[in-house]
């Protein structure tokens, strides 16, 4: 009898230990899953932030963007108004004849020299040479020149 019941004792006692030792070991599991979950939370929480603030970062670099492109038309435009007032002015007589006369002459002169020049320039390279600040004078007379002709002429 004494052995039976120390067998029950003992066989709950057991089965009372393995379940609590079971318990504890479940509930350290269940912890570690917890701290994992809001561990992996926080690094998903931390990666949308990241995103959204390069989201948003791009956006701001895109607004800028589209200020600066649209601030460097319109100075763009601004530039291209005013060569045409410029050039529109040209053939406008002063009234002083000699000034007329000479801006008559000049005009197509230096075109003549402009073209001889470019001529020369493409058939002796070695002789004739146009670089730097001569050749874009050259090509603005050109221009100039060329840009009033269209202009009187309607064409």
């Amino acid at each position: 009898m004494i052995g039976g019941l120390i067998s029950l004792f003992g066989g709950t006692a057991f089965r009372w230990l393995m379940g609590e030792a079971l318990g504890l070991f479940k509930a350290h599991q269940d912890h570690s899953h917890e701290m994992a979950m809001v561990r992996l939370n926080m690094e998903m929480e931390q990666q949308r932030s990241e995103l959204r603030k390069a989201e948003v970062q791009a956006a701001a670099d895109a607004g800028i963007k589209i200020v600066e492109a649209q601030a460097e038309a319109a100075h763009q435009g601004l530039m291209d108004q005013a060569w045409l007032s410029a050039v529109q002015g040209i053939d406008k007589p002063s009234g002083i004849g000699w000034i007329d006369g000479f801006n008559k002459l000049i005009r197509p002169e230096l075109a003549q020299v402009s073209i001889l020049l470019l001529a020369g320039h493409a058939i002796w390279p070695n002789v004739v040479h146009l670089e730097g600040v001569v050749l874009e004078v050259v090509c603005g007379v050109l221009g100039l020149f060329i840009g009033g002709r269209i202009q009187s002429t309607g064409r």
